[in-house]
C-alpha cells in the first residue's frame, strides 16, 4: 500500500492501485478517503503536504479503478444474493433482535505478538515524524493517527462491541502507513546508521507480518485461533469452496471442526455467539468447538467418546495441536462403524454417536 504514495510511472501506478482496491476493500476505503483528506488539505494550504505526490492524478486514478470495481462487487452481491441476506439482516436488526456475534476474550500465545510488530514499526515511525518533520501538519496527522490508533486498541479490550480496530484503527494504520514514507527519508538522511536502521526495521516488519501466518498460510507455528490478522488465507481456494457448500447444510447437532476452517464457516453465518473454544450457531442450533484450540488437542481417545459430528479437513494435520499423530490412522480403522455424511479428498463430515 505505500508504494501507491511514491512518484511512480502511471502504468505503474494504475497496477499497484488496482492490487490494493481488489486486494481488500476496507483499506481501500480507508485509502481514498485519505487521499480526499490531503488533496483537501493540500488546496487550503496551497500545496504546503509532500508527504505524497501527483496527489490529483492518484485521487483521479484511484477514482476511477475504485467505483469499477466498487459497481462490479455490487452487481455479483446481487446476482448471488448476498445483498439479500444483508438486507433480511438489518429488518431483523430494526426489529428489535439481538446482535450476537462478538469476540471471545482468550488469551493468545506468546508468539501472538509477531502479528504486533509491524504495527510497532509504524508507531516508531510516525513519532520520529512528530519528532523530527519541519511541516506542523505532518506532526498534526502523525499524532492524531496514534491517538485514534491508541483508542482502537483501548476499545477492542474495554468494548469489544464497538469493533473500533475496524473502523478507527484501519484508517489511523492506512495513514501512519502514508506517513511512514516522510519518516523513512529522514532517517535515511542520517547516514549510515539512519540506513542501517531503516533497512533493520523493514526487514523486521516484513519478516513478522510473513511469519506470523498472514502472507504464509500453512504456517504452522505461529498461526492460532485468537487473533484476527491470523485467520485469514489459512485454508486453500477449493477447500474453502466445499465448505461453503457444507457450512449452511449443518443443523441441530455439536460439531467438531479444526479452527480454520472452523473461522471460515463463522464468517457464513449471520449471528453467532462466540464460546471459549468455539461458537454456537441460534439460527440452526449446532455447537462447534475448535480442534487446537486453547488447550483442545483431539486424540483418539476424544473422538471415541465424542458425540456429534466430525469436519475433517486433510490438510489440518499439518496444524500443531490440533490432532494427534494417530488420528488419520483412527478414522481409517473406524471407518465402518462411523456414518459418512460428506466425503471427498480434502473434506470428511463423519458423524459419531
Amino acid at each position: 500500500m505505500p508504494l501507491i504514495f511514491l512518484e511512480l510511472h502511471p502504468v505503474v501506478m494504475i497496477i499497484y492501485v488496482s492490487a490494493l482496491i481488489m486486494r481488500h476493500g476496507g483499506i481501500a476505503l480507508w485509502t481514498f478517503i485519505i487521499i480526499i483528506f490531503l488533496v483537501l488539505i493540500n488546496r487550503i494550504l496551497r500545496n504546503q503536504i509532500s508527504v505524497v505526490r501527483q496527489l490529483k492524478i492518484k485521487l483521479i486514478v484511484f477514482s476511477i479503478i475504485f467505483i469499477i470495481y466498487f459497481s462490479y462487487t455490487t452487481i455479483s452481491m446481487i446476482l448471488k444474493e448476498t445483498a439479500t441476506n444483508v438486507f433480511k439482516a438489518l429488518l431483523k436488526f430494526l426489529s428489535g433482535e439481538k446482535i450476537m456475534t462478538a469476540s471471545a476474550n482468550i488469551q493468545a500465545p506468546i508468539s501472538a505478538v509477531l502479528g504486533v510488530i509491524p504495527i510497532i514499526a509504524l508507531i516508531v515511525l510516525s513519532l520520529v515524524a512528530i519528532i523530527d518533520d519541519r511541516e506542523i501538519m505532518m506532526k498534526l496527522l502523525a499524532f492524531a493517527s496514534l491517538t485514534g490508533l491508541g483508542i482502537a486498541y483501548i476499545g477492542a479490550t474495554a468494548f469489544p462491541a464497538l469493533d473500533l480496530p475496524r473502523y478507527l484503527g484501519l484508517g489511523s494504520v492506512v495513514l501512519l502507513t502514508i506517513l511512514s514514507s516522510r519518516s523513512l527519508e529522514t532517517l535515511l538522511g542520517r547516514g549510515l546508521v539512519g540506513a542501517c536502521y531503516v533497512f533493520s526495521l523493514i526487514l523486521l516488519t516484513i519478516i513478522s507480518f510473513g511469519f506470523a501466518g498472514t502472507l504464509m498460510p500453512e504456517n504452522p507455528y505461529t498461526a492460532n485461533p485468537y487473533a484476527t490478522w491470523s485467520i485469514s488465507g489459512l485454508i486453500t481456494y477449493n477447500e474453502a469452496q466445499e465448505l461453503d457448500n457444507i457450512a449452511f447444510k449443518l443443523c441441530c447437532n455439536n460439531y467438531l471442526v479444526d479452527w480454520r476452517s472452523g473461522s471460515y464457516i463463522s464468517y457464513k453465518y449471520l449471528w453467532i455467539q462466540p464460546l471459549s473454544k468455539g461458537f454456537y450457531n441460534p439460527e440452526t442450533q449446532g455447537f462447534f468447538t475448535y480442534a487446537g484450540s486453547y488447550g483442545l488437542l483431539v486424540t483418539p481417545e476424544y473422538l471415541t467418546n465424542f458425540n456429534g459430528v466430525l469436519i475433517f479437513r486433510q490438510s489440518s494435520l499439518n496444524m500443531l495441536e490440533a490432532y494427534s499423530p494417530g488420528i488419520n490412522v483412527f478414522l481409517n480403522n473406524i471407518i465402518d462403524k462411523v456414518s459418512m455424511l460428506y466425503m471427498s479428498s480434502q473434506i470428511r463430515v463423519i458423524l459419531f454417536r
